[in-house]
């Protein structure tokens, strides 16, 4: 299974930017070996850039998409950061979501469980509310489905 979501990654994963940023301290020494790129949370680097929600709920972060943004990075030589973004497209017919997104409506989850499920515990009965209305079409046949793109310590 993993294997197939590599691949689909892989696939569906475009890199639209890649940028070094100026006069940034790099948090850890610098390495001989190759440059490992690691994924920056989206909310920290709207943050930096001096974007802020609107809302502190905002509910719009449970909706499905077609495609979604992903940021990695690492500090470079002489106090660069290099910046990949990335733009992941679903396949045809299928919706995805980044658990990123709305991990701040969340207040647990468990990646955990040893029968391949994911265990999400919601901050509000209103958080739930939606995300039952947004998702509760994979109930509806036994075709429904999504991509729900994790990278979550749980």
């Amino acid at each position: 299974m993993y294997q197939h979501l590599f691949t689909l990654f892989s696939i569906l994963a475009s890199t639209s930017t890649i940028r070094a940023v100026e006069n940034v301290t790099p948090s850890s020494s610098q390495s001989t070996g190759p440059t490992v790129l690691r994924p920056i949370h989206i909310a920290n680097y709207d943050a930096a850039l001096g974007l802020h929600p609107r809302a502190p709920e905002d509910f719009s972060h449970l909706n499905l998409q077609t495609q979604s943004q992903m940021i990695y990075g690492s500090p470079g030589n002489n106090g660069q950061l290099l910046l990949a973004q990335m733009t992941l497209y679903a396949p045809d017919g299928l919706l995805l979501i980044m658990m990123e997104r709305f991990e701040g409506l969340t207040s647990s989850v468990d990646c955990k469980g040893d029968d391949g499920t994911i265990s999400l515990t919601f901050n509000s009965e209103n958080a739930f509310n939606h995300a039952l209305q947004e998702w509760s079409y994979i109930n509806q046949n036994d075709n429904g489905t999504f991509l729900l793109i994790a990278n979550h310590d749980g």
